[in-house]
């Protein structure tokens, strides 16, 4: 036999072991380092966005428990012992929440085309080229504002939280304010305005209005929204690493 076809059947036997070894581990192949825990509002949510989010969560949650039961965080607190009111289930909730209102807003400000980028990949891609851009900037020539290098938590915000801003204020342009509703708005608050006229306070109280139905209508949106969850991944977040 040549050598060419003794390294082929080799390769394919060797390839042969690794798929049988991988098959005996209950695997059918590569491990996924990020898989997809749940998707919300259309969009996939992998376990590192989720993480995340989660992080945010557990002092609420961790306060939560100890004013209702006394119970400190301590080895085992986020140990899933199937009690549904236990910290490792509220913490899941809260998480599945606050990503419901993030993605939620994120969908619909990308549909009116504003800035927003709903796809936590496609976020991390944005933010590997701004921080790429940043380190090769050379002062004075190119000024940067803000720092250095952004970390991935901080960017995540500033990307939402304009995005959000941004959505708040179209749909407050989109809104429809009658002068019935903006006199009442100003004779509810007559107390607060005793040396404004009607016409002097009439912008503002429209544009809180505006403001409000916009709100509403985020809100409406948000109790609307879909979320499926992948409940095998999603057990597999873990706040942090127990001893």
């Amino acid at each position: 036999m040549k050598l060419g076809a003794v390294l082929a059947a080799f390769l394919l036997l060797s390839a042969g072991h690794r798929l049988a070894a991988a098959a005996d581990a209950g695997g059918a192949g590569p491990v996924n380092p990020d898989p997809i825990v749940a998707t919300v509002s259309g969009i996939e949510i992998p376990a590192s966005e989720f993480k995340l989010i989660m992080h945010r969560q557990m002092p609420s949650v961790v306060d939560y428990f100890f004013r209702e039961y006394a119970l400190e965080d301590r080895a085992g607190y986020w140990a899933d012992t199937g009690d549904p009111n236990s910290p490792i289930v509220l913490l899941r909730e809260k998480t599945l929440s606050e990503l419901r209102r993030i993605k939620t807003q994120l969908v619909w400000a990308a549909k009116l085309g504003l800035p927003a980028e709903p796809s936590f990949p496609k976020l991390r891609e944005q933010l590997s080229k701004e921080n790429a851009r940043r380190a090769a900037a050379v002062p004075p020539q190119t000024v940067i504002y803000g720092p250095k290098q952004y970390a991935l938590d901080v960017y995540y915000d500033i990307q939402f939280s304009e995005s959000a801003y941004q959505l708040r204020q179209k749909l407050a342009e989109e809104a429809e304010i009658s002068e019935e509703k903006i006199r009442q708005a100003y004779e509810a608050r007559k107390s607060e305005f005793a040396e404004v006229s009607f016409e002097q306070a009439r912008t503002t109280l429209e544009n809180e209005l505006a403001l409000d139905i916009a709100e509403d209508r985020i809100r409406g949106a948000v109790a609307a929204s879909a979320v499926q969850t992948n409940d095998r991944a999603l057990a597999a977040v873990k706040p942090r690493s127990e001893p």
